[in-house]
């Protein structure tokens, strides 16, 4: 689930992380790769005891498998196949969150919202 970036944008996973180490979740610049990895055995054993853990765990993962599996608005109005149009948005910066710092001003946030919207909308990429 952290390497799909919707957890960048989705404020129950970022909860979620905050929950695991909310001083790692900042020391790590809210990079969830990072802070998986160096969060220590122990947390872990603590955090799968933790009902009202595993209770937002499970919704978490619940929500992203429904937005991952479902019909979004390009594969109702378009047929999709592997020979259809495929959009590419070319840009210098993406502003996706503050752990990918591959943005420097307002173009790049559009960007980032560009990358967004086309997830939501479920454009072929």
């Amino acid at each position: 689930m952290v390497g799909n970036l919707r957890w960048s944008w989705d404020h129950d996973t970022i909860s979620l992380f905050r929950l695991m180490d909310e001083d790692l979740w900042e020391e790590t610049g809210h990079n969830p790769l990072m802070m998986l990895g160096q969060l220590k055995q122990q947390r872990f054993e603590e955090l799968v005891v933790d009902d009202s853990f595993m209770s937002q765990l499970q919704r978490v993962g619940q929500r992203f498998d429904e937005y991952m599996s479902s019909v979004q608005w390009y594969e109702r109005e378009h047929e999709v196949n592997d020979d259809g149009p495929v959009v590419a948005y070319f840009s210098f910066e993406f502003g996706v969150t503050e752990s990918l710092q591959i943005y420097t001003g307002g173009l790049g946030i559009l960007a980032g919202d560009h990358l967004k919207s086309a997830s939501d909308l479920g454009v072929p990429w």
